[in-house]
């Protein structure tokens, strides 16, 4: 049965869960997987088929042609989308630690998106990964996002699914962040230089999907807008001053 990871005769939110823990990578893919879980047949397992096991969960269709006239398959053609990482958001009581988020300035037709970010384990730690605003449910209509991640070295994997689009109000533009990183700062350490081309933390992969499976880079344009330079001036964690170059 496609999309029946779980092996158990039907398709529920644990297969998605296991097509997740596949993406990230803590669940190794059998060629059983692959065949069950491939479901937009694109030769891999991704957060796009954990979009479709999710719509074949609640028995949402999975093909445009089975849907309602009014969505269509094509609802990310020729829409550009702008993928970065934010400004460091930084705790006020908290001189170790900063949050920045993954961040899209166009967000229509995204229900999946695979992440991936570099960073320098010697530099930082990641304490956690959450949702951002737009795939964090707020509203009864909002989609439900999950989010899972895996932290090898110095690489973070990150994948988001919902088993419906994001939607913004007409003639508006819905933008915002998709995810947040909370980083750590290694006690003693001090980083120095600057000089532009370093990204200590850098926007790796970035694959975003729509409901149907489709990548919406196909008909439409995704951009990766790249990496952060953060440099912490003191030796020492209490009273670091941080500032961001080019």
């Amino acid at each position: 049965i496609l999309g029946d990871l779980s092996g158990d005769g039907r398709v529920r939110a644990i297969d998605a869960q296991i097509a997740q823990q596949i993406v990230v990578g803590d669940r190794i893919a059998s060629d059983l997987d692959l065949t069950v879980g491939d479901v937009n047949g694109d030769g891999l397992i991704d957060a796009a088929d954990v979009t479709l096991i999710l719509r074949l969960s609640v028995d949402l269709p999975i093909n445009p042609s089975d849907s309602p006239a009014s969505v269509l398959s094509t609802r990310g053609a020729g829409e550009v989308f702008n993928v970065s990482i934010s400004d460091p958001m930084i705790d006020g009581d908290s001189d170790a630690g900063f949050t920045l988020a993954i961040e899209v300035d166009n967000a229509k037709a995204i229900a999946g998106s695979d992440i991936r970010i570099t960073f320098d384990p010697e530099l930082f730690e990641i304490q956690a990964v959450r949702n951002g605003d737009l795939t964090d449910k707020v509203g009864p209509d909002d989609a439900i996002f999950g989010i899972d991640n895996r932290i090898e070295e110095g690489v973070l994997i990150i994948t988001l699914s919902s088993d419906q689009a994001l939607e913004g109000t007409d003639g508006q533009v819905l933008q915002g962040q998709l995810a947040l990183i909370d980083f750590l700062v290694k006690d003693g350490v001090v980083v120095t230089g600057g000089t532009g081309d370093e990204k200590p933390i850098g926007l790796g992969l970035v694959k975003l999907s729509g409901e149907f499976g489709e990548d919406l880079d196909w008909e439409g344009t995704v951009n990766n807008k790249g990496g952060t330079g953060i440099v912490i001036g003191e030796k020492t964690i209490a009273g670091s001053s941080w500032h961001l170059y080019e």
